[in-house]
């Protein structure tokens, strides 16, 4: 992943609630994933996994603006040239800071609006629990086009949803 200056993921900690925010921040691109976004998960995931429960005791994952995460920004995931096996490689570290939160030792939970596909669903599905508001849309988003699910999409559906529920999804 490329080096981030940290500027696609705000991470806040209220003193006296010990909630931290971790907000995807990049407005512009309504917050589609980014390798720039992804290096940025990791730091925040790592700096949180290193903190005691006296001082983060849950973790809110949010988007800022108009939509949480309408999954991936394709004209800056495309890199011409990359072998099959470096792509599929690009794939993994994009999603391995939103699969971290899982390892997570406290409660962690996915605050969604707006557009929600594909991958933005995906990262959702990694917390503890997803909170929705009213304009929340949510698609698959890329199964029309035959790719399959990334950051353990299926598996996450399922476990969260249901098998039956998940399978009316797809």
């Amino acid at each position: 992943l490329p080096q981030s200056d940290g500027s696609m993921v705000r991470l806040t900690v209220a003193a006296k609630s010990r909630v931290a925010v971790l907000e995807l921040h990049d407005p512009r691109h309504f917050n589609a994933l980014s390798p720039e976004m992804a290096d940025d998960v990791q730091q925040a995931v790592m700096w949180l996994r290193s903190q005691p429960v006296s001082k983060v005791k849950a973790v809110v994952l949010q988007g800022c603006g108009p939509h949480f995460c309408p999954g991936g920004n394709l004209s800056r995931l495309s890199t011409p040239g990359l072998t099959q096996t470096a792509r599929a490689r690009c794939s993994l570290d994009l999603f391995a800071g939103f699969v971290a939160l899982r390892t997570l030792a406290v409660p962690v939970v996915s605050a969604v609006h707006g557009t929600v596909l594909g991958g933005g669903l995906a990262i959702a599905l990694h917390s503890d629990c997803v909170v929705s508001s009213k304009d929340a849309t949510f698609q698959h988003g890329e199964l029309t086009r035959g790719l399959t699910p990334a950051a353990l999409f299926t598996r996450s559906m399922s476990e969260v949803a249901g098998h039956s529920i998940a399978v009316q999804f797809y």
